[in-house]
């Protein structure tokens, strides 16, 4: 079950009674998704945040052992990590308001979402890459598919990604 699905399971009666509000079920469910997304992208986030510190260590580690020509390009993975989980962080929820000249739809919404919760697949094999990957080539391209698939977002949020 993913986290939009719990969070419909979790609503309250009270949430329940409201729905039945003409026109507010729509609305309240454009919410869930964009509070679903949020959550996802904040796991990405703390994801990120973890491989960055374990990326730390790393660089301890190398410092350590006098290994001072990976800690240039190390330093660098870590200051990309940063820029990347501020970036998904806040990211845009895909709000549209009344008077936008793009409405986001329910349909654009759930690929948003569908992405994200790729995206987070993606960021959870991160902190093992950290770990395993004596000279950080494959998390450098996990990191390329990351940014890949955040500027697929903003395309989508745009109206832009037509697949």
């Amino acid at each position: 079950m993913d986290i939009r699905e719990r969070s419909q399971d979790q609503r309250g009666k009270l949430e329940e009674l409201v729905e039945k509000i003409p026109g507010y079920k729509g609305y309240a469910d454009r919410e869930r998704r964009r509070d679903s997304d949020k959550l996802q992208r904040e796991l990405l986030s703390a994801r990120l945040h973890e491989a960055k510190r374990l990326v730390s260590g790393r660089i301890q580690e190398l410092s350590r052992q006098g290994n001072l020509a990976l800690l240039t390009p190390v330093n660098a993975i870590q200051q990309r990590l940063e820029r990347l989980a501020g970036e998904i962080l806040y990211a845009d929820r895909g709000y549209s308001g009344f008077f936008d000249l793009l409405k986001i739809k329910e349909a654009e919404l759930d690929r948003v979402y569908a992405l994200d919760a790729t995206l987070l697949e993606q960021g959870n094999a991160l902190p093992e890459l950290v770990k395993t990957d004596p000279t950080f080539a494959a998390l450098n391209a996990a990191l390329d598919e990351l940014e890949t698939g955040l500027k697929r977002r903003v395309a989508l949020l745009k109206g832009m990604d037509q697949e």
